[in-house]
């Protein structure tokens, strides 16, 4: 083959062949963006330059000269942009700030930020319902407050709110629910009615918030209303993941979930990592190691009608996690983890770290590849990391949704 042909073949080659490699890294269940990214570079210029080692045999081959510059040019454009987001990571990180703990035996003031969907299918989750539910049971902790964001799917927004207030209402709760944000942020960053009560209620006391569910409605908070984030006495996220782990629900290694909340608007959890305020995770990595099975919502339904109303809006959910998602044990009880740690933190194993948005030029024309990574060393915000929890928790838990303390 004439070596002019071969110079146009080699990088056009090289460019799809990099291409459908990151299609299949995005396809299988291994998470490798780290390793998609080094490898995809480093081929990326390989083909190029391979192109432009052959062009010295030709002596006319304008044309694919141009187009080995042109890739070369691209290469280098996606190099300096992977580099600059590294950068503009590590010089965001800021100095850990300190954490204000009350007086023991103080209840916590908290708001809660959620999706809940408590069942409204069979498919739907209902994990947001029992945080709700343990927050205001629990003694340790004083809901003052509820705001409500898109999510789990299938209620509306006012939908949600009204669950969230039936539930409230069982447990004796007369607190305010607020409707949220109902999609991803659009970079405008308005106030919305849940970011107002927030920072109302931030006026009036200290808060600590648990966001069980996008952060919209956080960062929303943290952009609109700076005048209060020094009075949030930390952020509890449900989310974040070591590199190159994934979350396996069932007993099949080759299903997993994805990192819902931080996929669902990556950008407002950015906001987060940026506003300087205390910031614990509490990822589904620690929740898949609790499981709520059929005895356990047995327990529920010799309970109070709150009780007994959370187990039968639980039992969809379980039949769905036992059945179609993989022969699990059990369900997951994700969010109430979070609120959990709030009230009792000394049954939680929680470790520094440092959190970053991770970033990839191959995987993200995907839309894959944008996780919230948490390593013990490296660039990024320090953060508190839950990769623990001791086994008192989960009966201390059901014995406070069956029955008001």
């Amino acid at each position: 083959m004439p070596p002019r042909r071969v110079a146009w073949i080699v990088p056009l080659a090289g460019f799809a062949a990099t291409w459908l490699l990151a299609v299949g890294f995005s396809l299988s269940n291994a998470d490798v963006r780290s390793q998609a990214e080094t490898v995809g570079l480093a081929v990326l210029w390989l083909w190029p330059v391979l192109g432009l080692l052959l062009l010295r045999r030709c002596r006319f081959a304008t044309p694919a000269l141009v187009v080995n510059t042109v890739l070369l040019a691209l290469v280098a454009g996606a190099t300096a942009t992977a580099l600059t987001a590294r950068g503009a990571r590590s010089a965001s990180a800021v100095r850990a700030p300190t954490v204000i703990e009350r007086p023991a035996g103080t209840p916590k003031p908290v708001w809660l930020d959620a999706d809940p969907a408590c069942g409204w299918k069979d498919t739907s989750d209902v994990d947001d319902c029992w945080a709700l539910a343990l927050a205001a049971r629990a003694p340790e902790l004083q809901l003052v407050g509820v705001s409500t964001v898109f999510g789990n799917p299938g209620p509306s927004p006012v939908e949600r709110a009204e669950l969230a207030r039936t539930l409230l209402r069982a447990a004796g709760q007369d607190v305010p629910v607020v409707p949220g944000s109902d999609a991803p942020a659009d970079g405008r960053w308005r106030p919305t009615p849940a970011s107002k009560a927030m920072a109302e209620a931030l006026m009036r006391t200290r808060l600590t918030i648990v966001a069980q569910g996008p952060a919209t409605n956080v960062a929303t908070l943290l952009l609109c209303h700076p005048e209060v984030v020094r009075r949030i006495d930390r952020i509890v996220f449900v989310g974040g993941k070591s590199p190159g782990r994934l979350f396996h629900p069932g007993r099949h290694w080759w299903f997993h979930f994805s990192d819902f909340n931080v996929s669902h608007d990556v950008a407002s959890v950015q906001a987060i990592l940026d506003a300087g305020v205390p910031v614990t995770l509490v990822p589904f990595d620690l929740a898949i190691t609790l499981t709520i099975g059929a005895r356990d919502l047995e327990q529920l339904r010799r309970g109070d009608a709150l009780a007994a109303w959370l187990a039968e809006r639980s039992e969809g959910w379980l039949e769905f996690w036992q059945g179609q998602l993989m022969d699990s044990d059990g369900f997951s009880p994700f969010d109430a983890l979070a609120v959990g740690q709030t009230a009792w933190p000394g049954l939680f194993t929680c470790r520094p770290a440092r959190a970053r948005i991770g970033f990839s030029v191959f995987l993200a024309p995907f839309d894959l590849g944008r996780d919230l990574e948490v390593t013990e060393r490296g660039t990024g915000t320090p953060v508190r990391y839950c990769d623990g929890v001791q086994p008192p928790f989960k009966p201390l838990m059901l014995q406070r949704l069956r029955r008001a303390p």
